[in-house]
């Protein structure tokens, strides 16, 4: 159930960015240039098959200290149209039943005693949206809200140039922002490499 949860959440919250970024009013932040051979070229804006290669190298070479990778599987997530603002029937590249380019991929790392486990997940978007962070959730003063279960979770949302990168730490007592940090800093520097310029 809790797991649920979580993902119907990260499912909202990316929803809510993808359409809040989609306004031609953003400003396009220009696109770096690679300076290495080995990396992608990047002159344009990210593609699919950038994603894609990408998310294999996440795959193989993300390193969490104290945490081990869950073999990830490819899903295509079936959506009813309502929540995607009647745009798409699955969380993909085109959006119809029939598309297999999923455009959302999450990796669950966990620690040895299986007590706090990470899910990192990555969205695809067409829209370039610079580098920041841009959410960080405090669930401090919500009065009336069951603390323990407040604090459980620790999230952070970042924009990767046209990708969302969800961060979140899910603790069987309670989670502890350092180490979602040090997750954070895990993914940082993959995508700097991987895009590096």
């Amino acid at each position: 159930m809790r797991k649920s949860s979580l993902l119907l959440i990260s499912s909202l919250i990316i929803s809510i960015c993808l359409v809040g970024c989609q306004d031609e009013a953003n400003q396009q932040i220009p696109p770096s240039k690679a300076s290495n051979s080995s990396n992608i070229e990047i002159e344009h804006k990210p593609n699919y098959d950038d994603f894609t290669k990408l998310m294999e190298d996440v795959k193989n070479n993300i390193v969490i200290n104290g945490f081990s990778l869950t073999p990830p599987i490819k899903t295509i997530f079936l959506i009813e149209r309502d929540f995607t603002f009647n745009k798409k029937d699955t969380i993909t590249l085109g959006g119809g039943v029939s598309d297999l380019n999923p455009t959302q991929e999450q990796f669950i790392f966990e620690n040895n005693d299986k007590s706090v486990q990470l899910y990192v997940q990555f969205a695809y978007t067409a829209v370039d949206m610079g580098k920041n962070l841009v959410a960080w959730e405090s669930t401090s003063g919500y009065d009336g809200a069951d603390p323990e279960l407040l604090d459980r979770t620790d999230m952070a949302t970042y924009t990767y140039r046209n990708l969302i990168v969800t961060v979140t730490q899910n603790a069987r007592t309670k989670a502890k922002t350092t180490i979602t940090k040090e997750a954070v800093k895990s993914v940082l520097n993959i995508l700097e490499k991987y895009y590096s310029g």
